[in-house]
């Protein structure tokens, strides 16, 4: 396990199939997977590493796929990162 550089919580990773290691949340969560996405769906990543896009299910739904939420979209700090060189200043 890993501890987010930028906000301190604890992280996993996630190879796609391109072999890039995606941070993302400790915990999986369950989703319903749709086939076509827009701003309305959230991005998944399966345990192979495949990027999905779905709407997070309540415990008791049904269908379920699981899948965990990237850690940028949670992180406060991630807009602040310096991930290529070129990141944002805090003010």
């Amino acid at each position: 396990m890993a501890i987010c550089k930028y906000c301190g919580e604890q992280i996993e990773f996630i190879t796609t199939p391109t072999r890039r290691m995606i941070p993302v949340e400790k915990n999986p969560v369950y989703f319903h997977k749709v086939e076509s996405h827009s701003e309305a769906y959230e991005r998944f990543y399966l345990d192979n590493g495949e990027l999905v896009y779905g709407r997070a299910l309540k415990p008791l739904d049904f269908q379920k796929t699981r899948g965990w939420i990237p850690h940028r979209f949670r992180c406060e700090n991630w807009k602040y990162c310096n991930t290529k060189g070129k990141g944002k200043t805090k003010k």
